[in-house]
């Protein structure tokens, strides 16, 4: 993957985790007080990996051509990973919209 395909996918990829995000928040605030912690740890988790993508996105912008080389070995590693932890967020927050959570 050249370094222009990685930072437009993971831009696009961070835009489209931001606005989840955002719907995840919502849905925590109107949960459950015990539930809504658990939501909450998942949130801050999820925060910091996003986080990690958008400082790894700046990097991988800023980089010279030698060290994309480098970076880029990393890529696919770092994508796959992000990938799985947005996956598991995904997963906990399915619930979210059950009337019990309420």
């Amino acid at each position: 993957m050249t370094r222009d395909e990685f930072v437009q996918r993971m831009k696009a990829e961070l835009d489209r985790w931001n606005a989840q995000f955002g719907e995840w928040e919502k849905k925590t605030r109107e949960a459950q007080a015990g539930l809504r912690e658990h939501y909450e740890r998942h949130l801050d988790m999820l925060a910091r990996q996003r986080a990690e993508a958008a400082r790894r996105l700046e990097e991988a912008q800023r980089a010279s051509p030698a060290a994309w080389a480098e970076l880029s070995r990393s890529a696919d590693e770092l994508w796959r990973s992000l990938r799985q932890a947005y996956d598991r967020a995904q997963e906990q927050f399915v619930g979210v919209n059950d009337p019990r959570y309420r």
